[in-house]
Formats: structure tokens, C-alpha cells, sequence
């Protein structure tokens, strides 16, 4: 099951980008006449201030006991500083609040739903570019790295968790989270190398319990509890290190990736297992390593592009049926998780053929290594398919855009369709329908089947 994979809706990878492209290394007054917001000039440079107002009122038409989802108004606020031609930063806070739960009455959620949803408040990217020369750049804060080829999964893109708890079907701006670290770049005409020290242990976001995008639903209705999460001691003692060669070449472009990280998905421990309708389940995280290479090249209208990784000692979970039926058979200590290594690949391409438009097919595969039968939770083989698709109309005032993943080992498909349209500089409106289909009761995804909803946005940028 790729539950990694279901996340991505839009790639903006780095890995394709030059290094001239690299904003810490922009002219100060060309960035200041580009950017957004209210600049200010100092002496030594300039800060400017802009963000947006968004509202986003989603209706769930399948949905058994509530009808309106989401009726949340969001505030972002950043500034981008530049101190001098060495010193520059970014920082970001986005503030909301779901005012769906007062329209559908809160005594209707759970507390765990409504603390996980109703209110947020969160330190997007926050770091500080030093330029020390024009060959060298160390970038210390919150921040993305977002490499890899891929619209639909994190093969390569290894340094940040993503935010579940839409169960991936918001677009990627939104699902992907920062992490702090330490990022010191080395560029040349053609290269690029990236050494990176993850400080922040932040793994990914999940629905809440009694949600409707819980991710243990099943482990639930067997019976189990899950217990607080035990995360990783002494972070900051113990980084992810993630490193990347970047080169550029005629024949295209090719990345070489490699990471000793934390599984961002938790596996379990059990415990207070006495008692088969009742078994504990408590989270925790292992670090395994992870090496492989992305990269892409250019045949007329066609965009080649493919993403290999191979992880060793990834932890995975082991069968919940297979644990109940150990805890009823009394067959001595029981263990939550079991660690493999684990093959995966995408392969695929883009089309600009058509005007306006951009193409994207990907095939994804992977495999579990050692694999014994009915003691993993996830199958030997997966098999995902997905098609995205966009299109620019009225001189790129209206943006379309349908991505559809067909996860074939798990009989289910994951869809967003969207319509942007630009008001003008300032304002935009959105219409999106996303959801989940699954007809397998066997499968992961038929617990989501009923979450299909519209949502209705409108966005100010200032």
C-alpha cells in the first residue's frame, strides 16, 4: 500500500532548476521588484511583508452524518528579509479556523476531531540564507527540499513528512511540512551537491480519532487502542542526514540521493496484550537508510522522468490479523513490526504537445524484500497508476486540473479535479472535487469511500 504515495498532487521539484534559479543566490533589488506584499527598505536591504486571506467551505455529499466539512478561514503572513548581500530569510505563520463544526454542532465530534481540526496554528518556513560565496550556500531553519520526479509519490523526495490528515487529497502546497535543519549547498555551472542535518523530528500528520480520515479505523474496530505516540529522544543529538548530487548534463538531468531517515509512517509496538479484544498499540518511529536516483530528459514535446530508490531495514508493520490470532493462540511475546528492504520505481512522462497544456502519466511499483505471507501488513507487490493533467484558458486567468490515482493492488482510486480562476492580481476562486472510491471491502481505502466532497475556495493575496 503506497500511503506514502498518496499525497503529492503537484511536484515543484529543485531538482530540475539550475543553480542560478536558487533564490539565495538572486540579486536583492531584482527580488525586491518581484515580490509580493508591502517592501520596506533599510540600509542594508529591504523586508516585505504579504500573505493571504482564504476561505475554503467544502461540502461532503456522501458523507452519512454531516454535510458541511470544512468552513475554514485561513491568515498567512510572511516576510522575506534581506539583510545584506550575504544575510537573507524567510519566515511564515498560518493561522485557521473551522467554523464547520459550530454549523454541524461540536457535541457531533469527537474532541480528538476537533482538536486536531477545528483550530491551527503553525510556523511554516522560517530560516536564514547565508551567501558566503557565489559557490556556496548554507540555508539553517524550517524549510523544504522537495526533490524527486514524481506527481504522486515520495520516492525521492525524502526530507519532508506530509500532512494525512485530508488523507492526501489537498494540493501539495498544503500537504507538505517543513522540517528544521541545516542545508549547505555547493554549486557549480552544471552541479549542484546538497548535504543536509534534519534536526526537528516531525513525522507525518494524521485525521484524528473519530474523524473521518482516522487512519486506524480498522485497528480500532478489531479492538485495538492506540496508545501516545512514542517519538525519538535527544532529536537534535541524532539527525536524519540526507545528501544530493545534482548534475546537468546534455542528455538531461540525474540526481543521486542518499539518507539514513526516519520512517515519516509509524509502526507498532504492542503491548497489554492479555486480552485479545483488547491489545494496546503504540506508535513509534525507526530510522532506516535509503539511497537511488531521479531524473528526467527531453525528446521534443516529451519530458522523460523516473525516480529508484532502494531503502534497507525499512520498518513495516506487521498483519493486525496475524497479531490478534498470536495474542488469542497465547504464542509467546508479540511483536508490532518486522524490517525488510524495499524496492521502488517510477517511471514516466510529460507531454506539452498540446497548447496550454501539460500531460503527466506515471507508473509506480514496488516490492518487500523477505517477504513471508500473512505476517506483513502490506503486500509483496503494489501497483499504482496516475494521470494529472492541467490546462490554461483566457490568456492563463483560468487554470484546470485533474489528477486521478488508480492504486491497483488496493482496488481503489484517489481524484482531485479543480477549476482556478483569476479574478485579477490580488483574488482568486476555486472549485475542486476530490475524493476516494473503493468497491473492495478487503481494502485499506473502503473505509474512505464516503469522504467525495466539493470544496469552494476564494483566496486573497496581499
Amino acid at each position: 500500500m503506497f500511503m506514502a504515495s498518496t499525497s503529492v498532487i503537484a511536484n515543484d521539484t529543485e531538482a530540475n532548476r539550475p543553480p542560478v534559479f536558487d533564490m539565495s543566490s538572486v540579486n536583492a533589488d531584482v527580488v525586491a521588484s518581484q515580490s509580493p506584499g508591502n517592501i520596506e527598505k533599510t540600509s542594508d536591504g529591504y523586508f516585505s511583508v504579504g500573505g493571504f486571506v482564504q476561505e475554503n467551505l467544502a461540502y461532503s455529499y456522501e458523507a452519512d452524518h454531516f454535510s458541511f466539512s470544512k468552513a475554514r478561514t485561513s491568515l498567512d503572513l510572511r516576510v522575506d528579509m534581506n539583510f545584506s548581500e550575504v544575510v537573507k530569510g524567510k519566515a511564515e505563520v498560518l493561522t485557521s479556523y473551522d467554523f464547520a463544526y459550530h454549523l454541524e454542532g461540536r457535541d457531533e465530534f469527537t474532541k480528538d476531531t476537533l482538536d486536531v481540526y477545528e483550530s491551527d496554528t503553525r510556523l511554516q518556513e522560517a530560516y536564514l540564507d547565508f551567501d558566503f560565496a557565489s559557490w556556496f550556500n548554507l540555508r539553517s531553519g524550517r524549510q523544504y527540499f522537495t526533490w524527486g520526479e514524481s506527481e504522486g509519490s515520495q520516492i525521492g523526495d525524502i526530507g519532508n513528512p506530509r500532512d494525512y490528515r485530508e488523507m492526501g487529497l489537498q494540493e501539495i502546497e498544503d500537504a507538505r511540512l517543513p522540517v528544521g535543519a541545516n542545508k549547505i549547498t555547493f554549486y557549480g555551472s552544471d552541479w549542484e551537491y546538497n548535504i543536509i542535518s534534519i534536526h526537528e523530528f516531525r513525522p507525518n500528520e494524521f485525521g484524528a480519532k473519530g474523524s473521518a480520515y482516522d487512519p486506524y479505523i480498522s485497528i480500532r474496530r478489531a479492538g485495538g487502542n492506540i496508545i501516545e505516540t512514542n517519538e525519538p529522544d535527544s532529536y537534535l543529538k541524532n539527525p536524519e542526514i540526507i545528501s544530493r548530487l545534482f548534475l546537468s548534463r546534455s542528455f538531461g538531468d540525474v540526481s543521486f540521493f542518499a539518507g539514513e531517515i526516519y520512517d515519516d509512517f509509524p509502526v507498532f509496538a504492542i503491548t497489554n496484550n492479555s486480552d485479545a479484544n483488547s491489545i494496546d498499540f503504540v506508535p513509534e518511529y525507526f530510522k532506516y537508510k535509503r539511497f537511488g536516483l531521479f531524473g528526467n530528459f527531453v525528446s521534443g514535446s516529451m519530458l522523460f522522468k523516473y525516480d529508484i530508490a532502494k531503502s534497507l531495514d525499512k520498518p513495516f508493520n506487521r498483519s493486525g490479523l496475524n497479531i490478534f490470532q498470536q495474542v488469542e493462540s497465547n504464542q509467546g511475546k508479540i511483536f508490532g513490526s518486522i524490517k525488510s528492504d524495499l524496492l521502488q520505481c517510477m517511471v514516466g512522462f510529460e507531454y506539452t504537445g498540446i497548447s496550454e497544456t501539460l500531460v503527466s502519466v506515471e507508473l509506480y511499483r514496488e516490492s518487500v524484500e523477505n517477504y513471508v505471507e500473512k505476517i506483513f501488513q502490506d503486500d509483496e507487490h503494489s501497483t499504482e497508476a496516475s494521470v494529472y493533467i492541467t490546462r490554461d484558458f483566457w490568456n492563463d486567468r483560468l487554470l484546470t486540473t485533474f489528477w486521478v490515482n488508480r492504486l491497483i493492488t488496493e482496488s481503489a482510486t484517489m481524484f482531485r479535479v479543480d477549476a482556478t480562476f483569476q479574478v485579477n492580481d490580488q483574488l482568486e476562486v476555486s472549485l475542486a472535487f476530490t475524493g476516494i472510491n473503493s468497491s473492495d471491502s478487503e481494502s485499506y481505502f473502503f473505509d474512505y469511500r464516503k469522504t467525495d466532497r466539493a470544496v469552494l475556495s476564494m483566496k486573497y493575496s496581499f
